[in-house]
């Protein structure tokens, strides 16, 4: 049958394969796996490629062709997004090639382990190539402080300008370098947030010296991101955004444009701006899904910011609707990133749904499966899961437990340099500390606690949490006997929290 379709001139390599399978050709039917596979990655279809280059490489493991097929199945299953396997299969790629390339392959695959939440062994590639390449990496959140506050000083003595210059009129090993730290940059951003910022720092500072404006306009992009999540840093990020948009249309690499959007979103969180992050995110999604091949990062980044800005409004039923199949596609995919940020930042979907016992078995499982070495935004959001479901229950004691277990690991992580996650923190310290005011009649301990906390939140003086704070004021007031004054708190909370547009949060007040 092979041998007919053969003669007839089919281009039916899947046909062709599954025939000379059939009669014990290996030789041909791995040529033919190959063609099929190559055919399948130009279709889009990604698993359908990793399934023939697999059978190429089992027919026949010693082929000539068998490095490229290799590659291919690395390239296949990044592209399908599922990461943990990509970043196995370019270590496996390795075997093999030449120096730049196997270099280049073990950069891809240190940024599929990193993006796919894998952080121990994508850290552990990415740290041992940029100390080869000559590059430090700090050992701790306060090494990593220095060193940002270094690179940051550096960019404002050199400016933003550049030499425009394509990629190959520019030597190999630097444009190496800058993307090896695009990889730590991105596999570490909402991770580990403080090291995400010194890379970024750094790759930015790379990019502008090569000057290759697509590069440039991602690490502006990235840059823009890292230096929102503090107020000081505001008004560079929207220069920043501004400069990464105009490059983007620039060079017209759709990644590129999709990338400022997203700055754009994530400058809009930042701010509070819940229905602006929700439009950018949604933008950005579609360009990446339409227009995009292989931006597995990127898609998560905009999957978490539709999902931030849907549980700031309150929108729970379409949480609900949105939350199981992403992960039920995470975990299927082997994406333990999404898969614990479901599980842990959007716990709440639980407890809406009255399954606090689920809830807490989710997050209490991802997080186990999550890297123990330091402590990293998803065991803040671990955290916060559990004192939510301990507060949700009416368990006050548990839930000043849980939080008093990690609070000093989450001041040592200095996470709570970011604005938006400070407030957070505090908002869940006051209402664990109502809590045990309310458990614990007479003590003045916890409402002194649950004060201290209000004040803080309204230092920060965004539109967002001066409501907070004065719906903990409300709270306060209350366990102090001060009915009339609570009511006033309570009725500009809710106020304030319309015009906010957190409608949840309007409720509660």
């Amino acid at each position: 049958m092979a041998t007919t379709l053969v003669g007839r001139r089919s281009d039916d390599c899947e046909a062709l394969f599954e025939h000379y399978q059939g009669a014990g050709d290996d030789e041909n039917a791995s040529i033919q796996a190959g063609l099929a596979a190559a055919k399948a990655s130009t279709a889009l279809a990604f698993d359908r490629a990793v399934f023939f280059y697999r059978h190429a490489l089992a027919l026949t493991p010693t082929s000539s062709a068998a490095h490229a097929w290799r590659e291919g199945v690395a390239n296949a299953l990044a592209n399908a997004g599922r990461p943990a396997e990509a970043g196995e299969a370019f270590l496996r790629a390795v075997a093999g090639a030449g120096h730049p390339q196997r270099v280049e392959l073990q950069r891809r695959g240190a940024e599929q382990f990193l993006i796919g939440g894998h952080i121990d062994s994508g850290l552990d590639l990415i740290r041992t190539m940029l100390a080869d390449m000559g590059v430090a990496v700090p050992r701790s959140p306060r090494a990593a402080l220095l060193s940002l506050l270094w690179g940051r000083a550096r960019l404002r003595w050199r400016g933003l300008h550049f030499v425009s210059r394509a990629a190959d009129e520019i030597d190999a090993d630097p444009l190496l370098r800058i993307d090896t730290c695009w990889s730590a940059t991105t596999g570490l951003a909402l991770v580990d947030m403080i090291s995400a910022c010194d890379f970024s720092a750094r790759h930015l500072l790379m990019a502008l010296d090569a000057g290759e404006p697509s590069r440039i306009a991602r690490a502006m992009a990235i840059e823009s991101m890292a230096r929102g999540a503090y107020p000081t840093g505001r008004r560079l990020s929207e220069k920043l955004v501004q400069q990464s948009k105009a490059l983007a249309q620039r060079v017209g690499h759709p990644q590129a444009i999709a990338l400022s959007i997203l700055a754009d979103g994530m400058m809009a969180i930042q701010a509070g701006e819940w229905k602006k992050a929700l439009t950018f995110s949604e933008q950005a999604l579609a360009i990446l899904r339409d227009q995009c091949v292989g931006f597995t990062w990127e898609l998560n980044i905009a999957q978490n910011l539709v999902i931030w800005a849907l549980m700031y409004q309150g929108e729970l039923g379409e949480l609900s609707r949105q939350i199981p199949p992403l992960l039920a596609n995470a975990r299927s995919r082997g994406n333990l990133y999404i898969a614990t940020e479901l599980c842990t930042r959007s716990n709440f979907v639980w407890l809406a749904a009255d399954d606090p016992d689920g809830g807490e078995r989710e997050a209490v499982e991802s997080i186990e499966q999550w890297s123990q070495k330091g402590f990293h935004r998803q065991h803040y959001s671990a955290r916060l899961a559990r004192v939510q479901t301990a507060l949700y229950r009416g368990n006050a004691e548990a839930a000043w437990r849980l939080h008093a277990e990690q609070e000093a690991m989450l001041r040592r992580s200095l996470l709570t340099r970011v604005q938006v996650i400070r407030i957070e923190a505090l908002y869940l310290q006051a209402r664990v500390a109502l809590a045990m005011a309310a458990s614990h009649r007479g003590s003045p301990r916890f409402l002194s606690i649950a004060s201290a906390a209000a004040r803080r939140i309204a230092r920060e003086r965004m539109s967002w949490s001066d409501p907070i704070a004065l719906l903990l004021q409300g709270g306060i007031a209350h366990r102090e006997g001060s009915s009339p004054l609570a009511l006033r708190y309570l009725h500009d909370a809710a106020s304030r929290f319309d015009r906010a547009d957190m409608k949840l949060y309007a409720a509660v007040a």
